[in-house]
């Protein structure tokens, strides 16, 4: 007996240019017709959809439901692409006489179509909706680097400023260069029948499948260096962004960087999704920091009771995704901002014969030296 195909499910964003409102814009919903394809492309359909596909358990009853909560780290998967004219928009058969697996496709990068069906991009769109060659759209970084560096104004900087930065531009890439970063957070609950679907399950309506989060060791590794960019008393994100707009000659780029630092402080000032409750992502790794003692041998402010109090409503694997996810969340506005610093950073450092930091660079205080051993022959 053969394995039935799974039905191939290809939700995508369309942006109709003819449309007086596009936004938002509405989605297109389309199905692989598995019979147009020969076998040949069938088994390479199926082979994409094993690689990426990480089936999850079967729930323990018909009313429950298993739900997955991970961070996606891996790369763009453009491989679909070729098999995009397979894929025609109808309604799915809900008369099969056998239950079907159902399958989406997931190219792990952001995919916009226009009315065509050709792919589109954002900078595209902003691109038709206002005729600027290059918008620059918030949040995205890519949308300034596609403008060149801009002109610094030497006024403005200081070693000071130059200091500040380049300590910015480290901690980022020291998080990235971790083992923290390398353990993606993954947590797998089964959630029994609820009434309220908008409502995150409680801990007594969930049974835990599979946790996998960083370990003491590699998250103690990066916790000083998350401490630096969000903390009241350093706030290195913040002097990072106000020391670059006050060199940078270029009052759109500027706005750009003051949007994501306006953006940033909402966020770490919000709960994480789905499990912060009315704890801000800030309190969730001021918890950790202090409550769990992982900065300093003692908790002043009553972050141990709240650690405590927290876990005690939700768990230690809830509490800890939480936190994972506050961590990822910063990252995440540190990397975007960082890539249009450095580029512009470096640049005046390469050419506009600035003054240079004079921090010394943290990996240097670490160097490792073996000396050649002396060949007596």
């Amino acid at each position: 007996m053969t394995t039935p195909l799974p039905t191939v499910i290809w939700v995508i964003p369309v942006f109709d240019s003819n449309s007086p409102s596009p936004f938002p814009l509405k989605n297109r919903t389309l199905v692989l017709e598995w019979n147009a394809l020969n076998e040949e492309q069938v088994r390479e359909c199926l082979e994409i959809l094993r690689d990426r596909d990480t089936p999850l358990p079967n729930p323990s009853n018909l009313t429950s439901t298993v739900m997955s909560i991970s961070r996606n780290t891996t790369q763009p998967d453009e491989r679909m692409l070729r098999f995009r004219s397979f894929f025609n928009e109808r309604k799915l058969d809900d008369n099969d006489s056998e239950p079907r697996r159902y399958v989406t496709v997931n190219l792990n990068r952001e995919y916009m179509e226009d009315e065509k069906g050709n792919e589109i991009s954002m900078h595209q769109i902003i691109q038709n909706m206002t005729g600027c060659e290059y918008p620059i759209i918030a949040g995205e970084p890519d949308s300034v680097l596609r403008l060149p560096p801009a002109v610094p104004n030497p006024k403005s900087w200081s070693k000071e400023s130059a200091n500040t930065i380049a300590q910015f531009l480290e901690v980022v890439e020291l998080i990235h260069a971790s083992d923290w970063i390398k353990c993606t957070p993954k947590l797998t609950i089964e959630v029994q029948a609820i009434r309220d679907q908008t409502e995150i399950p409680s801990q007594e309506s969930t049974t835990l499948l599979e946790s996998i989060f960083p370990n003491v060791r590699e998250t103690q590794s990066v916790l000083p260096f998350f401490r630096q960019l969000h903390s009241k008393k350093d706030r290195l994100f913040r002097k990072a962004c106000e020391q670059f707009v006050s060199i940078c000659n270029d009052p759109a780029r500027n706005d750009w960087i003051h949007d994501q630092l306006i953006s940033f402080e909402e966020m770490i000032e919000s709960p994480p999704i789905p499990f912060g409750g009315p704890h801000s992502r800030k309190k969730i790794i001021e918890m950790y920091m202090y409550g769990a003692r992982l900065l300093h041998s003692e908790s002043d402010y009553g972050d141990d009771q709240k650690l405590h109090e927290f876990i005690e409503q939700q768990g230690i694997p809830r509490v800890a995704s939480a936190f994972n996810a506050s961590l990822w969340d910063i990252l995440n506005y540190a990397t975007s901002t960082y890539r249009v610093i450095k580029r512009d950073f470096d640049y005046w450092l390469q050419h506009c014969e600035l003054e240079r930091p004079t921090r010394i660079a943290i990996p240097n205080l670490f160097e490792n030296v073996i000396a050649n051993p002396k060949n007596d022959a």
